[in-house]
């Protein structure tokens, strides 16, 4: 007779979020629905060349959240100003723009303000003028 191997029994983390929405689902039959984005940072002041990453974090409905950076969308009103690469701001030009992040019918905005550079280029007007 053939013997079946032995599954290791596993407990589950009982304050998981995901197994509470698991659960949820299986009893009431509907999963969480989503309420708010929010985004991290709100809002930017950066000087041309700089960069900086977002993150989007969903809240549901049964006061559960989770990160959602990869999922969301991310358009600027001036890409002439400030520019997305995936996540990623990319200071253009000086100036104001704003963000709209989107995830699943919810928005959330970031302003940006975009300074010039504060590095000095070295060259000073007027410092041999006789």
């Amino acid at each position: 007779m053939r013997r079946l191997p032995q599954i290791k029994k596993r407990r589950f983390n009982t304050s998981s979020v995901i197994l509470h929405r698991a659960a949820k689902m299986v009893v009431v039959g509907e999963s969480p629905s989503p309420e708010t984005i929010e985004v991290d940072p709100s809002s930017i002041d950066m000087e041309v060349g700089e960069s900086q990453d977002l993150s989007v974090t969903v809240n549901y409905d049964d006061d559960s959240s989770e990160t959602v950076t990869s999922d969301a969308d991310f358009e600027t009103d001036s890409n002439s100003i400030a520019s997305m690469d995936g996540r990623t701001v990319e200071a253009n030009n000086e100036g104001d723009t704003e963000i709209t992040v989107s995830y699943e019918g919810l928005e959330a905005t970031v302003e940006v303000e975009v300074e010039e550079s504060s590095g000095g280029s070295g060259d000073e007007e007027g410092e041999n003028d006789e």
